[in-house]
């Protein structure tokens, strides 16, 4: 619950009654000169776009958490709700950690990071 808090105070966050306006990362917006050329445009404007989104608030709902989750590259939190279904929440942005002795090099790390802005962060709603 504090990663939530903490995530509540970003800057680029705006809360509007049952909606809050904010952009999908700011890692990927606002890329150099070395960036644009090697790496592409990619989807760097839709990261960093505002967008008017709903906001979950679990307390008002009747699903129970059921863990923590999530793959190498992103976080999730698994949810049943009264009939016992599964439902799973993941984070937009998948964050690149160092785990193989190729990703452990911060070039590569940096450079894998930023194909990140090579998919559409909007694709799964």
């Amino acid at each position: 619950m504090a990663a939530l808090k903490t995530h509540l105070r970003h800057p680029s966050y705006q809360m509007q009654q049952d909606f809050a306006l904010v952009h999908a990362s700011d890692k990927y917006c606002c890329p150099s000169l070395f960036e644009k050329i090697f790496f592409g445009s990619n989807y760097r404007k839709e990261w960093g776009t505002m967008v008017k989104v709903p906001v979950f608030d679990i307390r008002k709902t009747n699903f129970r958490i059921a863990e923590m989750g999530g793959g190498q590259q992103t976080t999730s939190l698994e949810l049943i709700d009264e009939k016992n279904r599964e439902w799973v929440l993941r984070s937009v942005d998948k964050d690149v950690k160092p785990g193989s002795r190729f990703t452990r090099n911060k070039i590569i790390n940096y450079i894998v990071q930023d194909h990140v802005s090579g998919s559409y962060p909007y694709a799964g709603l």
